[in-house]
């Protein structure tokens, strides 16, 4: 009987870590989609104006801290760069950290869609990418689209 008990101690131990991270890449992937109004708010005012939005209002959104969803305490556009900070209801390994979405736009040609770089990815061929990548969640924490 203590030999059963010992074998299912030692599976719970192994599985405990793996569901607290597919926990933490569910809350940074669903935080990254709520971000998707603000995506929207800054390709609109790029395809008005031809420039990235300097700031939450050019881009026609709230102020940062009125930005706030399940995952998420705020949400700041900076010259059309979208930083996420993850709080509420987060678990408590990515409260105060940050996921950045980076508009990647094709110079001179306000006519092409914005495309979204989220955190470190890849930046498509073509394109250039505004700002810096602010992200400071640990790269196995990240969605797919989010990881180098």
């Amino acid at each position: 009987m203590v030999f059963v008990l010992g074998i299912i101690a030692i599976l719970a131990m192994m599985t405990l870590p793996l569901y607290i991270e597919r926990n933490v890449q569910q809350q940074v992937k669903e935080g990254v989609a709520f971000a998707e109004f603000m995506q929207r708010g800054v390709s609109a005012a790029y395809a008005f104006t031809g420039t990235l939005p300097k700031d939450n209002a050019a881009a026609g959104l709230p102020s940062p801290e009125k930005i706030i969803g399940n995952y998420v305490v705020s949400g700041t556009v900076n010259d059309g760069v979208i930083t996420l900070v993850f709080g509420n209801l987060a678990v408590s390994n990515i409260k105060g950290r940050k996921v950045t979405l980076r508009p990647g736009y094709v110079p001179d040609t306000p006519q092409v869609p914005l495309s979204w770089v989220c955190g470190m990815g890849k930046v498509p061929g073509g394109l250039t990418v505004a700002g810096n990548n602010a992200t400071d969640i640990p790269e196995q924490w990240l969605p797919v689209a989010c990881r180098p």
